[in-house]
């Protein structure tokens, strides 16, 4: 049964004196559709031969994980 979208939302907020595990939440971006891995072959290309693959694969996921569709 379809919920129309409607829930709560909560905000955590990490303590940073004790170094909390919450303080690597990050916030959910609202798409109207999914993210592509890639934005084009040539991207692809480059991110692959030529950029730091940590980072490149920690943004790739990113960008998976925290994003929401709007459907």
């Amino acid at each position: 049964m379809p919920e129309n979208h409607k829930g709560i939302a909560l905000r955590i907020e990490g303590n940073v004196d004790k170094d909390s595990k919450f303080q690597l939440c990050k916030s959910v971006t609202y798409r109207e559709k999914r993210p592509p891995l890639y934005d084009g072959g040539l991207n692809y290309l480059s991110s692959s031969l030529f950029a730091d693959q940590e980072t490149s694969k920690r943004a790739m996921m990113d960008k998976i994980i925290y994003s929401k569709t709007r459907q």
